[in-house]
Formats: structure tokens, sequence, C-alpha cells
């Protein structure tokens, strides 16, 4: 467990929080990827002066917050499901999983958001092959990425 408390209701964090990470998923690559593109997006929005975004940091901050919450949680779910459906796990499982989490995002809750946290303006979500196909493409590079290192650093110790 990472927090925890004793009976005097202190809490303590695990000291070796950073050592339990596994860094060679790929999903926490894809959903820190995706934090840091909608942190520099947040950024680029509200620098804005002559748009909305500028005078309303915190809706726009919540309406982003919550769309990349629910990104990372309906893809994580669809993940999730399938594996235990197919007791499998695999690359076409993942590719559907972030395609569910953008057309979830894009349909639904990216218009239900905007409503809910940032009714100041319209946000336009379009549901299209390049969006989908960036997400993926996304993903991939990163999965790649992932598999070169790991298949570096094992060879890198089958030499020594």
């Amino acid at each position: 467990m990472l927090v925890t408390t004793n009976r005097g209701g202190h809490i303590s964090v695990d000291k070796n929080i950073i050592m339990k990470i596994k860094f060679s998923s790929y999903w926490l690559w894809f959903y820190l990827t995706i934090l840091i593109l909608s942190l520099i997006d947040y950024i680029e929005h509200i620098s804005r002066p002559e748009q909305s975004f500028a005078q309303n940091k915190l809706d726009w901050f919540i309406f982003t917050f919550s769309s990349n919450l629910t990104l990372c949680l309906a893809t994580a779910l669809m993940n999730f499901l399938l594996i235990k459906l197919f007791k499998s796990k695999n690359i076409i499982f993942e590719s559907l999983s972030i395609l569910f989490g953008l057309i979830i995002h894009i349909c639904l809750t990216g218009p239900l958001y905007n409503k809910l946290f940032y009714p100041q303006s319209t946000l336009t979500f379009f549901l299209n092959i390049v969006t989908l196909s960036v997400g993926l493409i996304l993903f991939y590079i990163i999965r790649l990425t992932i598999y070169f290192i790991l298949r570096l650093k094992s060879n890198a110790n089958a030499d020594t």
C-alpha cells in the first residue's frame, strides 16, 4: 500500500513508491504524455488575452482536468474489461481502449463538460479519423520507444 495510517491517525507514505512504479508500462507513458500535452495546451489557451480562456482560467482548468481524467479512466477501464473478458492482453485491445476513450470524450463527456465547467464558450467536438489516428499513433510511438529501450537494455545485460 502506498499510503497508510496507524492507530494514532498519522499518515505515512511508502518511501519506496518510486521503486513500485512500473516505468516500462506503455500506459504510464501514454498518460504522462497526454497530461504534459494538455498542460501545454492549457498554458497556451490561457495566454491568449483576447480569448475567454484567459478570463476564466479556473473554469478552463477544471474542464481540462476533467477531460483528461475521463480519457484516462475510460481507456483504463475498457482495457481492463477487454483483458478480463477475453483473458488476453494484446495491442488490439489497447488500440480499441484508446479509440473508446477518445470517442467517449469527443461524443459524450467533452460536450457535457463544456456545458458544466466551461459554459462561457461553445467548444467544438468533432469525431474524425485524424483525431483517432493521432491518439493511436502517439500510443504506438510510445510503445515502440519503450520496446526498443527494453530490448537495448536486455541486450546490454546479455553482453555483460
